[in-house]
């Protein structure tokens, strides 16, 4: 269906957007199609069967997201952080061991946490960002709107780490307003090139004011019939517990994970004062931890329709935690 979804959109460009089939295909206009219009174009090229062509692809955006993951460690630990944050995500198998199977999730992610990176190189070099980093961080931001929705929580993650930087890094009323209006404005590219990226690679999205509203709505609160397992009990997704994915993430995520993220929050418990006194990655691990820790308050107030984490994207490295969520029933078909 996925691939089908691909090829009509494929079909809307080369009728000269005449085609609208794409629009009225099931309901996976809902969904941007960056990652199936690509499979689309490369199916008319490569000489490879449809669906190794788009396993293949799918495990290029998870070797991307590894990268990205890299590098987030590496600006908040050193190579030696990067290193075990390469290693461990490589043996973890919800990412290695779906990243060539889930289409939808494992490229969401990949971008979800590319945007993640440039934010927080941004957040470290506001109010004048350079124009190339903005750029990257819209072409992020761009291609994960481009896939789903979702992807707006990455604008979210931006603004507030922008206004918690005026609010460090300059007193006063007037000079705060004077900082959020500077960065604002040298963020105009970022928001462009975003904007553009998601008209191309989800059309309808852009065709009315209301339809990204209209897919908010449907992913956060569609609920069909279908029973997931909370504690033995059998119950519809869309009665879970509000509790439901954070009890999940505490069963699934690994051992070395969990006993990870204990000693950093006892040692930030502790030490916090002093840390933010002196560290000068204050605002890009704020930036990490609002990322991580956002999307979960977020399930756990809206409480959407979830089942076995399919509202998870499994990208959270252990020194450098990259993990996304968004609250969607319905996880990407191969």
């Amino acid at each position: 269906m996925q691939h089908v979804y691909g090829r009509l959109l494929l079909d809307f460009y080369s009728s000269g957007f005449a085609d609208k089939s794409a629009f009225e295909y099931r309901n996976l206009f809902l969904y941007g199609g960056f990652f199936d219009l690509i499979a689309a174009l490369l199916e008319r090229i490569l000489p490879i069967w449809v669906w190794d062509m788009r396993h293949l692809l799918s495990g290029l955006f998870g070797l991307a997201g590894i990268v990205a993951a890299y590098k987030i460690a590496r600006l908040l630990g050193g190579e030696r952080a990067g290193f075990f944050t390469v290693l461990l995500l490589s043996i973890t198998g919800a990412w290695t061991g779906a990243m060539f199977t889930h289409t939808k999730d494992v490229p969401f992610a990949t971008c979800m946490t590319w945007a993640l990176y440039y934010t927080m190189l941004i957040a470290e070099r506001l109010p004048r960002p350079p124009l190339k980093l903005a750029v990257k961080l819209g072409i992020a931001v761009g291609c994960a709107l481009g896939l789903r929705i979702g992807g707006v929580f990455a604008v979210m993650y931006l603004l507030l780490v922008l206004g918690l930087a005026g609010l460090l890094n300059v007193q006063g009323i007037l000079p705060r307003l004077r900082f959020w209006l500077q960065s604002s404005i040298a963020l105009i590219p970022a928001g462009v090139v975003a904007f553009i990226l998601m008209a191309i690679f989800w059309p309808w999205g852009v065709m009315s004011p209301d339809h990204p509203l209209e897919a908010a709505k449907s992913f956060s609160h569609f609920a069909f019939n279908m029973l997931t397992i909370m504690d033995g009990h059998v119950m519809n997704i869309g009665e879970v517990p509000r509790y439901y994915l954070p009890a999940y993430l505490l069963v699934r995520l690994p051992e070395v994970f969990l006993l990870g993220l204990i000693g950093l929050v006892l040692a930030a418990a502790v030490h916090w004062r002093s840390w933010i006194s002196r560290h000068d990655k204050t605002l890009a691990w704020a930036t990490l931890l609002l990322a991580a820790l956002f999307p979960i308050l977020f399930n756990v107030i809206d409480k959407p329709a979830l089942y076995n984490a399919s509202a998870t994207s499994p990208l959270w490295c252990h020194l450098s935690p990259c993990w996304q969520a968004w609250g969607s029933p319905w996880p990407g078909i191969p």
